[in-house]
């Protein structure tokens, strides 16, 4: 069926008789056309007559013959090139158009017609240059305007998205409402399409039926969308209040074509006018009824939006100048544009498509349409009222537009945009406070509490299911969100955003998802911060068991008491290291081996020894040393030193350190006896040997380094090397 129309509207088009001038329009009250690459001000229509044979014609003697003879020819006014004749000032002048019209369609049924024409500048006396054209008997479809694909478009699109929608909910009232507003842009486009773009004339008894019907299709949305808002998103008139808007409809059509009442009072604006009047009071009563129900009041946004941006525009920029006796600021076919957003506005309401999101959307949408408003209302105001020219009154308009604009974009962004965004620094200490929760309950309590907080549904309900790594999402239009298992948190439906006063959007669930993931991200960290807890103080309690328990073990069962004293100062040693490791103080390089060294020698000259350990660089670092380093390396300094206390000859112990690039070499060298020991001797100092090289080794693979053993010469020597850490800042 919609095929069908519109294969007829466009035969009924194509249809018409035209000429070869390329284009016809109104300027400063004068008929202009371009004809062969020339821009022609066009005074008369006239037959192909031999009166009219010569090139140039004195107006005056025009005059007279047509005065004698009307059907030769008419002169041309402005008039006669009017997009919609609804828009003439009276009766006599809608007749009087009709009149012409009738002459001009019987002068194009010829096969030729002449042209009364001169220079679009010349001056009114100027004699008038006369042009023969051939008469094509229909019109080619790439000559049709943009004018007419505008509202052929915007009719089809109508029309279509009625159909779709009657077809999946026909029996619905609020769908009828809707496909039948749909109907009524469809017929007033379409109709409008024929007769606006008509080349230079139409026959009266095609144009006047096209006229009438487009204004009966025009009641019929206006009819249409009062009835749909009086009824949707919820109910504020009942339907038998709504009967005599069809009727006064109907009513005021027959009185304005039978011209049986006052043309000021019935004319097509007028009733527009009036409809767009009972639509905004429909608004504000649905936007009053729909307060405690945030979907709907979603829609209305939406269907508000698409009115003022709609019907709003047609009646400023069209109906308003020609009820005011103005000439309009748009055309007529450029106004169908708004109207089908109207429509397209409107299904997107009815299917409730990601509502959720158009809240949003309609302020942002309706601030930028009123700035846009508001430019064209001061310059039309000003070209109306004081008579300033188009130039500097559209220049004067952008200023004054510009100057309200941003106090007015100001207002809203910080009253609705940025209304009611959380605070940053408030959303971290509460993310943080649920991470750091004692057990599962307590943090179960504090998100569910945070996510009320943040977001004040009017209901929170645990949901089945424990799926993790699930971003949350909207679910029944914005009613609900489904906030998914994080971090062995429970999966939870959010219901009714703000107390139920606004539905959730794609930024609520965006900012759920923050949350989420700052969650997880600090229980993670706070595993992460307890898994170290637990090593250190398994750490701790091993190095207590191993060796300080070890060492303390070896001093209670040595025969000797210098063993013995040497074995609790080791142990003191390990137990003070393992206290500065516990309480976080840091080691630097130059204190640890001043330490090692001061020992040393403590140790070596209480069993006859001498140390040589001279002052280098390593004196000198700043470098701080982490526990696993300075812990693992003095205690391979310690088992390298008791070796060579245990098993050296007494003389000079020399220890040598240094570092090269952020790698630290030691090493410890002392005297050894050629004599090879027997015996028992023998396999208890090789077992002793054997049990620290593998610890020392041991503990140089913690490092990270290389330890190498070496003894030539009566010289046995230990050589250690590992990187360290960066200089402390």
């Amino acid at each position: 069926m919609i095929v069908v129309i519109c294969a007829a509207v466009l035969y009924v088009t194509l249809a018409q008789r035209v000429t070869d001038i390329q284009r016809v329009e109104v300027s400063d009250g004068k008929a202009l056309v371009e004809l062969d690459g020339q821009r022609l001000q066009l005074v008369a229509l006239l037959r192909s007559l031999p009166e009219f044979s010569e090139k140039l014609i004195d107006r005056s003697a025009l005059e007279q013959h047509l005065a004698g003879a009307p059907a030769d020819g008419v002169f041309v006014d402005s008039s006669d090139l009017v997009e919609e004749p609804d828009m003439l000032p009276s009766y006599t002048a809608l007749n009087a158009f009709f009149d012409r019209q009738s002459v001009i369609n019987g002068l194009l049924e010829a096969d030729e017609i002449a042209l009364a024409v001169r220079d679009a500048d010349s001056a009114e006396n100027q004699a008038l240059r006369v042009e023969t054209l051939p008469v094509m008997p229909s019109r080619p479809i790439g000559s049709l305007p943009s004018a007419f694909w505008i509202q052929f478009g915007a009719g089809f699109l109508t029309l279509t998205i009625a159909a779709f929608f009657m077809a999946l909910k026909p029996s619905h009232p609020p769908v009828v409402a809707f496909a039948m507003a749909g109907v009524g842009v469809a017929g007033a486009a379409f109709s409008a399409g024929i007769y606006s773009t008509r080349h230079m004339a139409l026959d009266p008894a095609l144009f006047v039926p096209l006229s009438a019907i487009n204004q009966f299709f025009t009641f019929t949305f206006g009819v249409a969308t009062i009835y749909l808002f009086a009824i949707y998103p919820v109910v504020v008139m009942r339907r038998k209040w709504l009967w005599p808007v069809s009727v006064l409809s109907l009513v005021f059509l027959l009185l304005y074509r039978m011209q049986l009442a006052p043309h000021d009072v019935v004319s097509t604006q007028n009733v527009i006018m009036l409809m767009l009047v009972a639509i905004v009071a429909l608004v504000i009563a649905q936007y009053r009824a729909t307060r405690q129900d945030p979907a709907s009041r979603a829609v209305l946004l939406w269907l508000g939006l698409s009115v003022i941006m709609g019907a709003g525009a047609f009646v400023i920029f069209v109906a308003v100048p020609v009820v005011l006796g103005f000439d309009v600021l748009v055309t007529q076919s450029v106004a169908f544009i708004p109207l089908a957003g109207i429509y397209v506005g409107t299904a997107l309401a009815i299917a409730r498509f990601r509502l959720f999101d158009l809240g949003r959307w309609a302020y942002r949408i309706l601030l930028y349409a009123a700035t846009i408003g508001l430019l064209f209302a001061i310059d039309a105001s000003m070209i109306m009222l004081l008579r300033i020219s188009p130039t500097t009154s559209l220049a004067i308009a952008v200023a004054l537009a510009g100057i309200a604009y941003l106090p007015l974009r100001d207002f809203f962004f910080d009253r609705i945009f940025r209304s009611g965004m959380p605070d940053l620094a408030e959303l971290y200490r509460r993310t943080v406070s649920v991470a750091l929760q004692p057990n599962a309950v307590a943090r179960d309590a504090a998100w569910i509490a945070a996510l009320d907080t943040t977001f004040s549904p009017m209901h929170i309900e645990r949901t089945g299911g424990s799926a993790e790594n699930v971003s949350p999402v909207i679910l029944d239009e914005g009613e609900k969100m489904l906030v998914p298992s994080i971090g062995g948190l429970p999966t939870l439906t959010l219901s009714y955003a703000a107390q139920g006063r606004r539905l959730f959007n794609n930024q609520d669930a965006a900012l759920a998802g923050e949350l989420s993931a700052l969650i997880v991200t600090t229980i993670a960290d706070r595993t992460s911060y307890e898994r170290g807890v637990e090593e250190e103080r398994h750490r701790i309690a091993r190095d207590l068991h191993d060796e300080v328990g070890s060492t303390l073990l070896s001093g209670l069962h040595a025969t000797e008491e210098a063993r013995r004293q040497e074995c609790i100062v080791d142990a003191l040693s390990d137990i003070r290291q393992i206290a500065s490791g516990l309480a976080g103080r840091d080691v630097t390089l130059a204190s640890l081996v001043a330490q090692m060294r001061h020992e040393s020698r403590t140790r070596a000259e209480l069993q006859g020894f001498t140390l040589d350990w001279p002052l280098n660089e390593t004196d000198e670092g700043a470098l701080t040393l982490p526990y696993r380093l300075h812990r693992n390396f003095h205690a391979i300094h310690r088992e390298a030193l008791s070796n060579a206390l245990n098993h050296g000859v007494p003389g000079v112990i020399r220890v040598r350190s240094s570092l090269r690039e952020q790698v630290l070499s030691h090493e410890i060298v002392n005297t050894c006896s050629t004599d090879e020991p027997t015996g028992s001797d023998r396999r208890s100092n090789a077992q002793f040997r054997r049990m620290g090289s593998r610890n020392m080794q041991a503990r140089a693979e913690q490092l990270g380094g290389a330890l190498q053993t070496w003894q030539s010469g009566g010289q046995h020597g230990v050589r250690l090397e590992f990187a360290v850490s960066e200089p402390a800042q």
